[in-house]
């Protein structure tokens, strides 16, 4: 996080769709400088909680910039391993996953594309 200031991206966001299949909801915190993501995912009648992932890596929004402007993490969700980038644009949480299943059920690995906003405090 060399120089940037995270508080942009240190809140929780919500999914804009409410009827999402994917991702529900994200919390990125800043623990001792090191940012780490938590992700909801719809299940049925509670969501799916994925863990907790540190963030691999911050990006700035040119190299003399202070500003963030996305992320990278990744999880391992046991059947499957699903690679996370986020990217901030006009107030929304841009986030992007690759997702590749590891138990050999044949099924095909996937990317989703999704959009967050602040969640109400």
């Amino acid at each position: 996080m060399d120089g940037l200031d995270c508080s942009l991206l240190v809140k929780t966001w919500t999914n804009t769709n409410e009827d999402t299949r994917g991702i529900t909801r994200v919390t990125v915190a800043d623990r001792r400088g090191s940012l780490w993501v938590r992700i909801e995912g719809a299940g049925g009648d509670s969501p799916r909680d994925w863990g907790e992932a540190q963030v691999e890596a911050v990006y700035g929004a040119a190299p003399e910039s202070r500003i963030p402007m996305s992320f990278n993490a990744t999880f391992d969700l046991g059947s499957m391993r699903s690679h996370v980038q986020a990217n901030v644009n006009q107030g929304l949480l841009v986030m992007v996953t690759f997702n590749s299943f590891t138990d050999d059920s044949g099924r095909a690995d996937y990317f989703s594309r999704e959009f967050f906003h602040e969640a109400a405090p």
